[in-house]
Formats: C-alpha cells, structure tokens, sequence
C-alpha cells in the first residue's frame, strides 16, 4: 500500500500557524546577526520617502532649455510636500529652500548641482546631474541629510525590504493590475496573446508565491518542535 496523502491545511490555519510562530522568534533567536531570516536588506531609507530630482523629468518639461529661476513642488498622499526655487545656470542647477528639522527654526539653504552632458548615437546629448558627494554621473540626487545619489545616501528600493514572499506578491499584483483585477477574463482591447503570457506569468507568481509561504511554514513548524524538547 502506498504512503497516505497527508491533508493540506488550509490558508487560514497555514496563516494561524505563522502568527503563533512569529510569537516565538525572540526564545528562537531569529533576530541575530546571521540567523534565520538574514541577509535582507534591512532599515535603509526607501528612496520612496525622500524628496528628489530627476534630471531626464527636467529635462523633458523643458526646465533645463533656458537660465532662469524655475519654482518646483512636491505632493504626497495628494497634500503639498514642500517646494524650492531653482536657478538654471549653462553647466549647474542651484536648489533654494528652506528646511525645519524637528519643528526647529527654518534654515535657508543654497546647494550647487553640477550639470553634466553626454554625445547620443544618433545626435544630440543627454543630461546627467553629478552627484555632490561622490562626483559620479547620476540620473535622480534626493534630499537625505544632503543632497546625494542613491548609493552614497545608502538608500533601497521598495523592493530590496521585501523578502521572496513579499518579492512575489508584489510581482503577482502588479500583472493582475495589468490584467484590469480579472485575470480569468480577457480585458476588452488586449490581444489574445499578451492576456496568455500576462495570465501564465500571475498564475506563476502566485504559485511560487504559495509554494514559498508553504515552505516558510514548514521551517517554522520545525523551530516550534525543536523549542518544545527544550521547553517542555
């Protein structure tokens, strides 16, 4: 006789599970340097909270055509988020704000962003900021204790704080989000072939996905035995 099919459990007990289990990582020691769960990314800022500059965005409304003073706004969650003068030069830009750091007294500030230029293949150049730090050419510079590059500020993208579950999660979402929230339905105007490659690549995500939670469970519930021979 073959091996019995052990039953699956079902999403919400797999989630249960995991929850009781995330009660455990202190007496575990999953928060260690070098233990389970390691080698992510960490705290670093998202570039996603912090103000920036994007040269190729300037460029193309025109801002960087003609000298002269331009004001530019930022909006969050739909509400302002500060704006700034800045003042158009033949090879830099220079930002003029003023800054308040824990409701202390506002500070004016004056920064010099170097404008550099590269020869395209097929005529015309392409503009680059040179970052104040570390002097390379970079497309974005962002408002961390200074202005600087990603690198230099130490900065992540979303998705460099996500672990695989979450990675995948994401990249399901977002092709469901291409497929209109009804991947079991072709979306009115899509060709038959991007909705089959769109449709394969969510039900793949979505697979891994599961497969990866299933597999995290799986660890976890090993952890919990081995925290109950220890801890009767």
């Amino acid at each position: 006789p073959g091996t019995p099919h052990k039953p699956r459990k079902s999403r919400m007990e797999r989630i249960g599970t995991a929850l009781l289990s995330s009660e455990m990582t202190k007496y575990l020691g999953e928060n260690r340097m070098g233990g389970y769960g390691s080698g992510r990314v960490g705290e670093r800022e998202l570039i996603t909270n912090l103000r920036f500059l994007n040269v190729r965005w300037l460029n193309k409304q025109g801002l960087l055509k003609s000298k002269g003073v331009k004001t530019l706004s930022w909006s969050r969650n739909g509400k302002p988020w500060g704006k700034m003068e800045v003042l158009v030069e033949e090879d830099r830009i220079r930002l003029i704000y003023k800054v308040s750091r824990n409701d202390g007294p506002w500070e004016d500030k004056d920064v010099e962003i170097k404008l550099l230029k590269t020869s395209c293949r097929f005529g015309g150049f392409q503009y680059w900021f040179e970052c104040p730090v570390c002097r390379r050419r970079v497309c974005c510079v962002y408002l961390s204790n200074t202005w600087c590059c990603r690198h230099c500020g130490h900065l992540a993208y979303p998705s460099e704080n996500e672990d695989e579950i979450e990675r995948l999660r994401s990249k399901a979402l977002k092709l469901k989000e291409k497929l209109r929230g009804e991947y079991w339905i072709k979306p009115k105007g899509m060709h038959q072939k991007t909705y089959d490659r769109l449709r394969e690549a969510f039900l793949e995500a979505e697979a891994k996905a599961d497969d990866a939670f299933d597999e995290k469970l799986q660890q976890l519930d090993q952890r919990l035995m081995s925290f109950g021979k220890f801890h009767p």
